[in-house]
């Protein structure tokens, strides 16, 4: 999956009572795309999530951008939603 900006992939369920209240759901594909380095540690800057039918992927449900990553310094605690 290399070239196409795709770090990474995963096959996932969904089986937290918290989330899937009817019990787990189908299977789901995600990609961790593009990793930038954030004062050495590496971090996606991107994932996408599709459906799957029969084992192949389908349909993108999904596209998740993650910007303006920094470091805090310690013991901060900022839970306000970013702008």
């Amino acid at each position: 999956m290399r070239g196409f900006g795709i770090e990474t992939c995963a096959c996932y369920i969904v089986t937290s009572s918290l989330v899937a209240k009817d019990g787990p759901g189908p299977p789901k594909f995600i990609t961790i795309d593009k990793l930038q380095d954030i004062g050495g540690v590496k971090l996606a800057s991107g994932h996408r999530t599709f459906a799957m039918e029969d084992g192949k992927i389908v349909d993108q449900m999904r596209f998740t951008e993650i910007a303006d990553v920094k470091w805090l310094p310690e013991g901060t605690v900022d839970l306000a939603v970013p702008e």
